[in-house]
């Protein structure tokens, strides 16, 4: 019972526990069971982020949802709206498969605009005689970032260039494409001199034609946390491969994915979650929808599972 006053009140927003720095540093959440009075729409939307099965390969035409809390039982129906740019209608279009660039455009419309800037300057200050460079490629859609981490040609589930905010240069000599040399080491200095990032700075998977306007993932979200939403599906997979460069001393290679843990945890902590495992159907059932929170009974159900409800917390490094 004190457990649920003390859960109200970080409700209410009167009340949270101080994340220590050993927390903060293990960069890790964990799903803790607790009950509530009452949980919000958008806050379900997280919820479905992390747990729904849909994939880019699939796009529902809509999102239907329904709770039942202290506040009565309500509904709601997504569609995709391009139109409205509140939070909760990025949240939902993110849901049902919108391109990253186009979903969030307009709020990154300033750092975009600013890497346009860099990327022509670079090509002003960068042309080399008895050479020829362009941009290969800029912004690219989830569903290709995703095949190029399948072929192990890239080591990150999103990627800047989902935003527009990062670009591949290619150098060429007697129209031969150089995939290296000490050429792209000086395009590499003249990027960063302006103020952009370089590809051939990455510790463990350098890429030597890459550059960008953020530092990394960590970066983006911390400047806008909302966009959190979109990594937060691939924390798992973050998380693991951080684990696995833990066991083998190779986190230096993973410093960015830490540093992207972080800041997701950073954005969730104290948040309503749906814990790790799945759950016997609970009784009565009294859901008709495909996403369904019962909160007083402290489930929800997702896409054919039952969760128990929780709230994100950060666990102690050991």
């Amino acid at each position: 019972m004190v457990r649920f006053f003390l859960l109200a009140f970080a409700c209410m927003g009167l009340w949270f526990p101080a994340i220590s720095q050993a927390e903060l540093d293990s960069a890790r959440l964990i799903c803790g069971p607790q009950m509530y009075q009452q949980i919000s729409f958008e806050e379900l939307l997280w919820i479905i982020r992390h747990k729904s099965r849909q994939s880019t390969d699939f796009s529902p035409p809509e999102l239907r949802i329904e709770k039942l809390d202290n506040s009565g039982r309500s509904q709601k129906t997504f569609s995709l709206d391009t139109l409205q740019k509140t939070r909760e209608a990025h949240f939902v279009n993110g849901l049902l498969g919108f391109d990253l660039n186009q979903n969030w455009k307009g709020l990154l419309d300033v750092e975009v605009q600013q890497f346009s800037r860099l990327k022509d300057s670079l090509l002003a200050k960068f042309h080399p005689k008895a050479y020829r460079v362009r941009y290969l490629q800029e912004e690219r859609d989830l569903a290709k970032q995703l095949r190029l981490v399948a072929a192990g040609r890239s080591k990150t589930a999103i990627s800047l260039h989902n935003f527009d905010l990062a670009a591949d240069v290619g150098i060429y000599r007697k129209r031969r494409y150089l995939r290296r040399g000490m050429i792209y080491n000086k395009m590499g200095e003249i990027a960063k001199s302006i103020g952009m990032y370089w590809g051939g700075d990455f510790a463990g998977f350098p890429d030597l034609g890459h550059v960008q306007g953020l530092k990394n993932g960590a970066e983006l979200i911390r400047k806008f946390p909302d966009i959190g939403f979109e990594y937060a599906r691939f924390m798992q997979v973050y998380r693991q491969n951080l684990d696995a460069a833990e066991s083998e001393q190779k986190e230096e290679n993973f410093q960015d994915t830490k540093d992207l843990l972080k800041e997701l945890a950073v954005i969730q902590v104290n948040k309503p979650c749906a814990c790790q495992y799945a759950i016997s159907i609970p009784t009565p059932i009294v859901w008709d929808t495909p996403f369904f929170a019962h909160v007083p009974a402290g489930w929800v159900f997702v896409e054919g599972y039952f969760y128990r409800l929780g709230t994100w917390q950060l666990a102690t490094k050991k």
